[in-house]
């Protein structure tokens, strides 16, 4: 098959392809050098390109998010809340939620 390679450099930064007579918009993101290398890492284990490497990610994270059906701007508000208990003994979980045992 054919494919035909067509770059269209635009003011706003924004490229098209012509490829296989569809339209692609291309932007610019901006990341951490400490995201990229994480992108990279994940990029070896996937053996894919950066910019699939991310498509799968989004595609991943969005589709994670859609399962969760609270609200995640309470969960977080709780955790502020949180404090390390250090190591813990299951037979005495009443004493740590509640502060002892009656």
């Amino acid at each position: 098959m054919f494919v035909f390679y067509f770059n269209v450099v635009r003011h706003s930064n924004v490229y098209m392809q012509l490829r296989s007579r569809k339209f692609m918009k291309y932007t610019t993101i901006r990341m951490s050098i400490e995201d990229k290398k994480k992108l990279e890492r994940l990029s070896k284990k996937l053996s894919k390109n950066l910019a699939d490497t991310l498509r799968y990610a989004i595609e991943v994270a969005e589709r994670e998010a859609d399962k969760f059906k609270g609200d995640v701007d309470k969960v977080l508000s709780t955790l502020k809340h949180a404090r390390s208990i250090e190591e813990t003994n299951a037979e005495k979980v009443d004493e740590y939620l509640y502060g002892g045992t009656d």
